[in-house]
């Protein structure tokens, strides 16, 4: 069982969840929440909320909280309970590495960069020299966001496994 708080914030992030993107998540009571949530407790016992979008897409996803979203379209595959928690296990290691965090940050540095340099935020056009340096800045952010979204996603799949791996 959640803590009160826990709870609450995760029936607020559900409400917004439906509302903002027009999905349909699956009651507590359907069955195949019902495996997601203890998948996940079997991985993080009483750690995290599954939510379980009604779509016949195969995907998960995490946001940087302790709930993990996961398509019925995976549930409904006929995949194994093994196979789940692999997915759901490199969810859980997004959230442990604070990747959300990390790419946010990220994304931050790049609108910054396109900001500064926008006559918007400016009195001046920018010279060239600074604008040629501005450039070159965005393009390298973009490359390390590359890298390390890369990066991220080879640690959290490593990860992942040996999480599944623990429980079997």
């Amino acid at each position: 069982a959640m803590v009160p708080e826990v709870s609450r914030r995760v029936a607020v992030q559900r409400t917004a969840l439906v509302a903002e993107a027009s999905v349909k998540i699956l009651p507590d009571d359907d069955p195949r929440v019902k495996r997601a949530q203890a998948i996940l407790d079997r991985l993080v016992p009483g750690g995290f909320h599954a939510f379980v979008i009604d779509s016949s897409e195969i995907n998960e996803a995490n946001s940087g909280t302790r709930e993990v979203r996961i398509n019925a379209g995976e549930l409904d595959s006929g995949a194994s309970d093994a196979a789940v928690a692999g997915g759901l296990g490199h969810e859980i290691a997004h959230y442990a590495h604070h990747d959300t965090e990390t790419r946010l940050a990220m994304q931050c540095l790049s609108v910054a960069t396109t900001n500064w340099m926008s006559p918007k935020f400016r009195k001046e056009a920018p010279s060239a020299a600074l604008a040629s340096r501005a450039k070159v800045v965005k393009e390298a952010l973009s490359t390390a966001e590359d890298d390390l979204s890369r990066e991220r996603e080879y640690a959290a799949d490593l990860d992942g496994a040996r999480l599944a791996a623990s429980v079997g």
